[in-house]
């Protein structure tokens, strides 16, 4: 799913990634990020199983890190905003 929002949104997209097992995520975040889409994560000491969100990390496509109430937060208030999260 994040790699087709990659191809259709690039620098418009973005994803979430959020507490889970694997890694299968990270190398669609990859493409997402060097397509100039954010990708942010939920911390790993807040995830009950953290393999997703810190394979991610560890590849170096986060933009934003935090618990999920924050996660929530920045979002509803960029988007109430209108604003773009900055670009690394």
């Amino acid at each position: 799913m994040i790699a087709k929002v990659a191809r259709i949104y690039r620098e418009r997209g973005g994803a979430i990634v959020f507490t889970g097992m694997g890694d299968d995520g990270a190398n669609s975040c990859n493409m997402l990020h060097h397509r100039g889409g954010q990708v942010w994560v939920q911390t790993a000491d807040s995830c009950a199983i953290d393999s997703m969100p810190v394979s991610v990390a560890k590849k170096g496509f986060v933009h934003f890190s935090a618990a999920p109430a924050e996660l929530a937060r920045q979002f509803v208030k960029l988007h109430k905003q209108g604003v773009r999260p900055p670009q690394p």
